[in-house]
């Protein structure tokens, strides 16, 4: 069995328009989610075997509070360039690529992709992941090359303003 969890970045701040998108950092409530959200994840899932973000400073920093908030050695989390303005293939591809000794992946991206990608796989019927929100999704498979659309079920949608 393999469980999916897709994590969309934290509220970011877009009050620096010198900046160019891939650099926009967290604002003050992102930060405040991600926190209270990893708290949320490591309560009802622990720690998945690998994490993945975007190489957006946004998504980066979401993972890397993730990270600390649910022991996560921050030197494994790995920066995969194709999340970035990642299409749904694209996320597919990078998902049946993961080593099978991991039985649970958990990716930071950003929208539309993240809340694309979650309804393919489960059809969770989801109009919008909300930032911060994470969406998990489990395959009857052994292998991560098996998962497919339509082949997971959404076990799990958690956002910040959802309790």
């Amino acid at each position: 069995m393999k469980t999916l969890y897709l994590v969309r970045h934290a509220k970011s701040d877009r009050g620096h328009e010198e900046l160019a998108d891939i650099d926009r950092p967290l604002n003050q409530r992102g930060y405040l989610d991600a926190h209270t959200m990893s708290a949320r994840f490591r309560d009802q899932f622990g720690m998945p075997d690998c994490i993945c973000a975007s190489p957006a400073i946004r998504a980066f920093s979401t993972a890397l509070i993730f990270c600390r908030n649910i022991g996560f050695p921050a030197a494994r989390l790995g920066i995969e360039e194709r999340i970035y303005e990642a299409s749904v293939e694209t996320l597919m591809n990078l998902v049946a690529e993961t080593d099978d000794r991991h039985s649970s992946l958990m990716l930071f991206g950003h929208n539309p992709a993240i809340t694309h990608l979650a309804n393919t796989f489960a059809r969770a019927g989801i109009d919008n992941v909300p930032t911060c929100g994470i969406v998990a999704i489990r395959f009857e498979v052994f292998a991560w090359m098996n998962t497919r659309a339509g082949g997971g079920a959404c076990i799990s949608f958690d956002f910040p303003k959802k309790r």
